[in-house]
C-alpha cells in the first residue's frame, strides 16, 4: 500500500510492494504521478515520517517548503485587507453623514402678496424655518427694483423673532412705491443675525428664496 502526504496528496509508491523500505519510484501529485524533482524528495520524506508516527512533522514540513503551502499562507490577508477597508469606507461616510447633520437649516424666504395700500405697496413674506435653531434677531437688507430693472427703494426688515420648527408671516409697506411698478426685491444681505450662541456671520447663506408672484425675490 501506498503512504500518504497530507498537504499536497502525494503517494509514494515503493519499487517493491513487498519491501516497505526501498526507495520511492515517484509521487502523486492530486491525481497526476510525478517521478523526480522536488515532489518526489517530498514524498520520500512524508513516507519516511509517516513510517515513524509523525504525520503531523510531514504536514508541517509541506507548509514550509511546498510552494502549494506558501500560496495558500497568503490568502488569509486579503479579507483582512478587505475588512480594513469596509471599515474605513464605513468611518468616512459616517464621517460626511455627521458633517451634513451639523450643517443649519436652511430658512424659506418667499414673497407671498403683495397689495397697493394708498401710495404704498403692501408686501408679505412667508419664513420658514424647518431647524432646531432659533433666532433672536434676523434683519433682511431688500433692495427694490422697478421693471427696468433701476433701484428705487432700499429698506431694512427684521423679520425675527425666527422660531424653531415654525412659519411665520412678516408684513411690511414700501412707502411711495405702487406695487405694479416693481420688477423684482433682492435680498442683499442679513445684516442682524443672531441666534442663542450669539451674533452670526454670513446668515445671507443659510436663506432660500422663492416667490409666488411675477415679481421675483433673488438673493
Amino acid at each position: 500500500m501506498a503512504d500518504t502526504c497530507l498537504e499536497i496528496a502525494c503517494m509514494v509508491v515503493p519499487r517493491d510492494r513487498a519491501d516497505r523500505s526501498s526507495a520511492c519510484s515517484g509521487c502523486y501529485v492530486g491525481s497526476r504521478f510525478v517521478r523526480g524533482g522536488f515532489a518526489l524528495r517530498s514524498c520520500i520524506l512524508c513516507s519516511i515520517l509517516v513510517r515513524r508516527g509523525s504525520s503531523r512533522g510531514a504536514a508541517r514540513h509541506m507548509q514550509r517548503h511546498s510552494p502549494i503551502g506558501r500560496v495558500s499562507r497568503l490568502h488569509p490577508r486579503r479579507p483582512a485587507a478587505l475588512r480594513f477597508a469596509v471599515l474605513l469606507g464605513g468611518a468616512l461616510l459616517s464621517w460626511v453623514s455627521a458633517s451634513a447633520a451639523e450643517s443649519p437649516a436652511k430658512i424659506g424666504v418667499e414673497l407671498n402678496r403683495l397689495e397697493d395700500q394708498g401710495g404704498s405697496c403692501r408686501a408679505y413674506l412667508v419664513i420658514s424655518n424647518p431647524g432646531s435653531a432659533q433666532y433672536s434677531g434676523f434683519a433682511l437688507d431688500l433692495i427694490v427694483f422697478d421693471r427696468g430693472g433701476t433701484i428705487t427703494r432700499r429698506l431694512a426688515v427684521d423679520v425675527a423673532p425666527v422660531r424653531p420648527a415654525k412659519t411665520t408671516v412678516k408684513v411690511f409697506d414700501i412707502a411711495e412705491t405702487t406695487c405694479g411698478a416693481i420688477g423684482s426685491i433682492l435680498v442683499n444681505d442679513v445684516i442682524h443675525c443672531r441666534d442663542a450662541s450669539g451674533d452670526l456671520a454670513e446668515c445671507v447663506d443659510r436663506l432660500a428664496t422663492s416667490s409666488k408672484l411675477q415679481v421675483s425675490l433673488l438673493k
